[in-house]
């Protein structure tokens, strides 16, 4: 079943033209930087955007720009875990690998993280959400403290009104931003 809705919505999410693409990444990203939370954050870690997920270049600018601590994900693939790298500007994100990341792994530590911006490809309105399959978010979250808030960025049609087939290693996010709505299931603000 998650394999399924995965692929349903991936070939819908890369169907996306150009324009499409662009004009609704810019409105998600807008309300995220204009959220409270978003400006009272000083450590975040965000991922950098690859095929049609929700673009994060404003994100990243804003944050660097605002003088917040920014990190990516630095992925281990033997190890199958992602420490948070800091980088100080976008030319620093490189595509080398299966998904962009910083150049370089300068580690931060995953206690002074206050802010996730989650990637995924289907959530749910219960912010339950299945990710590339890899389960990368997952393991991060369930070894950190529950205080970091977990918001993803997703279009509508990648939120699901019925609940998704989770399991007890699933961890769901806090807020869901999409063009349309913000959907906050755990009112954790």
């Amino acid at each position: 079943m998650k394999e399924r809705l995965r692929q349903t919505v991936k070939r819908e999410r890369n169907s996306l033209n150009q324009e499409e693409w662009e004009k609704k990444s810019l409105l998600i990203q807008d309300k995220l930087v204009h959220e409270s939370y978003f400006a009272g954050s000083r450590c975040l870690l965000c991922y950098a955007h690859m095929d049609r997920e929700v673009r994060t270049d404003l994100i990243l600018d804003t944050a660097l720009k605002s003088g917040k601590i920014v990190c990516l994900p630095y992925v281990q693939w033997q190890e199958k875990i992602l420490l948070p790298s800091r980088i100080f500007s976008a030319e620093e994100i490189v595509s080398c690998g299966l998904v962009p990341g910083p150049a370089q792994l300068r580690f931060i530590s995953p206690e002074k993280l206050d802010l996730v911006v989650v990637p995924g490809v289907v959530f749910d309105i219960y912010g339950n959400r299945i990710g590339q399959g890899g389960g990368f978010y997952d393991r991060f979250f369930r070894q950190r403290r529950k205080e970091i808030l977990k918001v993803a960025l997703a279009f509508s049609f990648q939120v699901q009104k019925f609940p998704l087939p989770v399991d007890g290693d699933d961890v769901p996010v806090d807020v869901i931003i999409t063009e349309e709505n913000i959907y906050q299931p755990a009112q954790k603000l």
